[in-house]
Order: structure tokens, then sequence, then C-alpha cells
């Protein structure tokens, strides 16, 4: 029997790791049976933590949206995220 690997564990970006788990259990695949409250925050944050990982390339204007969500986030990790965000806009792409 083989030992499987949880999704937030396929992520090496520890800031993109902790965007990933503020996904509900059902967008994670954990718990089929939870009922999503959130869907636009779900899809937000998965979409953040592909691109934190390097996954996915995004568009200025997504940069925006999320910069402004992002921003008013408490917490380092969430600071991570603001400055890639803040580097991709100025036309730098760099990871944290």
């Amino acid at each position: 029997m083989g030992t499987s690997t949880s999704p937030s564990e396929q992520y090496d970006n520890p800031t993109a790791r902790y965007v990933y788990v503020r996904m509900c259990s059902y967008h994670r695949g954990l718990n089929l049976s939870h009922k999503c409250k959130n869907e636009q925050a779900c899809a937000r944050a998965g979409r953040l933590a592909a691109w934190l990982e390097g996954m996915i390339e995004e568009s200025e204007e997504w940069f925006v949206m999320n910069l402004n969500y992002v921003s008013n986030r408490p917490g380092e990790e969430w600071r991570n995220a603001e400055n890639s965000l803040r580097i991709a806009l100025s036309g730098i792409r760099e990871m944290v």
C-alpha cells in the first residue's frame, strides 16, 4: 500500500502552501461532502497559490485585483504574497 501526498504538500513555496490551505476542504479534495460557502474565495486562493508556485501565468488585471485582496489580509505570509504581486507588477517576475 503506497502513501498518498496531500495536495498542499505538492507546493514547495511556503507562501503558496499557506494560501492553498485557505481553500475549503471540498476544494482541496479532502472532504467531498463539505458544502463550500464561498466558491469565489476558494477559486481566488487556488489561482493565487498556483501562481505563487509558478504553475500558471496571469494578466496584469489579475495582479492588481489580487494585490488589492492580499494587501488587506494580516500576517507575514500575506505580506510575502503581496510582495510577489508587487514585483510582478513592476515587470520583474520573481517568486518569493
